[in-house]
């Protein structure tokens, strides 16, 4: 059993499979994934397959599937009203961010992207980490050999193997 989100109680039975109950003790979703996360925004991230040929998509409180089961390598929790989620191109991997509606509204275009935080997201491109708003728009030079979220207005970032702390403007701080 997981911790109860939403009202909805996510759960495996004894063949390792997910579904969920409500508030009332009712089994609302079957048990027929692979994996599935707690509800978040009034979705869950569910996966059907294992490793390599895994599927994820989003399921709703009644078990429908409102974003279809066609990302390969991520879909992560909403966050900020936006989740990232990530297919396989080829050899590359390409990471967007669709909103509760199932809408890619940031295209899948990064090497690598993280969840958003005081309205930013790090993401990679081909010159490296930056961060970028909800409508896409890059506000930071992508420079960064790696980059962790803002908290408190301040965030993590490295490059050349030094740890430094940015703000928002991306100036050392």
């Amino acid at each position: 059993l997981s911790t109860a989100t939403e009202g909805m109680l996510v759960a495996q039975d004894n063949e390792f499979k997910y579904g969920a109950y409500n508030t009332k003790g009712e089994l609302v979703v079957p048990f027929k994934y692979d994996g599935m996360k707690s509800y978040n925004s009034g979705l869950a991230r569910v996966k059907v397959g294992n490793y390599s040929d895994a599927q994820y998509g989003y399921i709703d409180k009644a078990g429908n599937e409102v974003v279809p089961l066609k990302y390969d390598i991520a879909a992560e929790s909403f966050t900020e009203g936006l989740a990232y989620v990530g297919m396989t191109e080829g050899w590359n991997s390409k990471y967007g961010y669709i909103n509760i509606k199932g809408e890619e509204v940031i295209p899948l275009m990064y090497a690598d992207a993280n969840e958003f935080h005081e309205g930013m997201a790090a993401v990679k491109t081909k010159n490296g980490y930056g961060y970028i708003n909800a409508k896409g728009e890059l506000l930071t030079a992508a420079k960064y050999d790696d980059a962790m979220s803002f908290s408190g207005g301040l965030a993590l970032v490295m490059k050349s193997d030094k740890m430094m702390i940015i703000d928002k403007k991306g100036e050392v701080v």
